[in-house]
């Protein structure tokens, strides 16, 4: 059965006395990503306060959200192949577009139905120029909103998850998911 994937990042990708140390990204396989917009879907409608949009976002929610998304997750099948960048051991021009190398490398030549990714860039011949890496390695990619597609915002939790363990070392919730989570 095909993959599919679904892509974001925690993290900035500046290299100021500012930016963050680490630049994560994760992404989520499952075979019906159906199934995260589902969970995205019901854990939002059970928002106790809900902000305007329709939208989970991981460092803004309570931690009780934080638990019942959790206790969601856990059951599934699925991995969440998770690229860290440390940024004081390797300095790139692009941590963004190393990134997208890293895990486009690691998806060829499996059997990748498309690979949805977080649209964060405005630019777009910079987004044409992350489709293209995909397309290298002979993998269908599109950008989506997290608004729209809500399995993006499953896994914008994963990568903050990810992220609080290495930046903040806070590793409270990657414990919890990490029977899925894999390094790269």
């Amino acid at each position: 059965m095909a993959l599919q994937i679904c892509i974001d990042e925690s993290g900035d990708i500046g290299y100021s006395k500012k930016s963050s140390k680490h630049f994560v990204v994760c992404a989520l396989i499952i075979d019906n990503l159906d199934i995260l917009r589902r969970i995205a879907r019901n854990t939002h409608r059970n928002k106790y306060k809900k902000k305007k949009g329709d939208m989970l976002h991981a460092y803004a929610e309570s931690q009780e959200l934080k638990n019942r998304l959790v206790k969601k997750l856990i059951p599934l099948d699925m991995q969440c192949v998770t690229y860290v960048f440390y940024k004081n051991k390797l300095k790139t021009e692009d941590i963004y577009l190393h990134a997208t190398e890293q895990i486009a490398k690691y998806f060829d030549g499996q059997d990748v139905e498309i690979i949805i990714v977080a649209k964060r860039d405005t630019r777009k011949s910079y987004n044409q120029h992350i489709l293209d890496i995909y397309k290298s390695h002979n993998i269908k990619a599109i950008f989506s909103d997290p608004a729209k597609d809500k399995s993006l915002q499953i896994a914008d939790f994963y990568s903050w998850s990810v992220y609080s363990k290495f930046e903040k070392d806070n590793s409270f919730y990657f414990d919890k998911l990490s029977k899925h989570i894999k390094l790269i």
